[in-house]
């Protein structure tokens, strides 16, 4: 595809954590296709400091989002723009905002009608579709939400409209692609990817001299097993357990603090990542098993593997056919 215009409704801040969205929408991009990228505030959830130092970070957090929001898009590459609407307190998305459609449809009037990129299934989704009429509109499915307790009700109710809505549907794993394709005659497995070539001209040797460090690249959130962070960080005292990452999850983020051993460096530019990964002896996706774990595929083991990392897990269903290597 090339030539097109895309309006992708993300699930994330463009700005935060890396994710399959975002590979995707670089390389619609560099394809030749003008994308538009909606940031989602709403999981924008910061954990409450516990210091002066961790207050004046969040407030400059807050005021870099609050900055950004407008209306208008920026660019942050030749043919990638992202948008930062203002939303109202206890909205889901921004796409429940009247103002946030008519801009949309104000930058589209000049090009064209677009392909509806839907990376999260956003409540007012539909109101969506019907103001811009996209000539194609496509699911990109990377999480079970009815499956996550945290997730709101609309956020459920909406995907279940986004599913009769959609022309297409795609999932980045095998249990996803089963669990939607009964709901939709066109539902694709489309694996996620990861850019070898990023990985390759990094020294993958771990630092000598150093105590050996498990590293671990991704969100603190409820998905992590504490239980097994804590037991296996007093079993290896003199090992560095490191978390780059946003820090999301409060109970998970108070009980980490707490071990001498384990170090949370918050997220990290995801340019740095073959750095931050060559620095680490072994890798690891400490994952609980859960109903919504069991539909996840974790993205961070291609770039560990790419790395030329070792890599532990829990026994993720994704991950069972990684197995050797993981």
């Amino acid at each position: 595809m090339t030539g097109r215009f895309v309006i992708c409704i993300a699930p994330t801040e463009w700005d935060g954590a890396w994710q399959r969205y975002h590979e995707m929408m670089r390389r619609l991009a560099a394809s030749g296709n003008t994308v538009l990228v909606v940031d989602n505030l709403y999981r924008i959830m910061p954990t409450l400091p516990r210091s002066r130092a961790g207050a004046v970070r969040l407030v400059r957090k807050a005021w870099e989002v609050i900055r950004r929001m407008r209306f208008t898009p920026r660019w942050v590459e030749p043919r990638l723009a992202v948008l930062t609407p203002p939303v109202l307190p206890g909205s889901l998305h921004a796409v429940t905002s009247p103002l946030l459609r008519a801009a949309l449809r104000r930058f589209a009037a000049t090009r064209g009608r677009p392909v509806l990129w839907c990376a999260f299934p956003a409540p007012g989704i539909d109101a969506l579709v019907r103001a811009l009429a996209p000539a194609l509109t496509v699911y990109d499915c990377a999480s079970a939400f009815g499956e996550d307790p945290a997730v709101p009700a609309a956020v459920v109710e909406a995907e279940a409209r986004l599913l009769r809505l959609a022309d297409l549907v795609f999932t980045d794993s095998r249990n996803l692609w089963e669990h939607h394709r009964a709901a939709h005659a066109r539902c694709h497995w489309i694996p996620t990817g990861v850019d070898a070539g990023r990985f390759a001209a990094e020294d993958r040797r771990p630092l000598r001299g150093a105590q050996p460090v498990v590293g671990y690249v991704g969100t603190v959130h409820a998905w992590l097993d504490v239980d097994l962070i804590e037991a296996v960080a007093r079993l290896r005292p003199l090992w560095r357990f490191v978390f780059a990452g946003p820090l999301r999850e409060r109970a998970a983020l108070s009980r980490l603090q707490s071990l001498p051993n384990v170090e949370l460096i918050g997220a990290q530019p995801h340019d740095t990542l073959p750095s931050l990964l060559a620095g680490f002896a072994v890798t690891w996706i400490p994952y609980r098993i859960t109903p919504f774990t069991h539909h996840v595929f974790p993205t961070k083991m291609l770039e560990y593997l790419a790395a030329g990392k070792p890599v532990v897990s829990t026994d993720l269903a994704e991950v069972r056919a990684f197995a050797p290597p993981v």
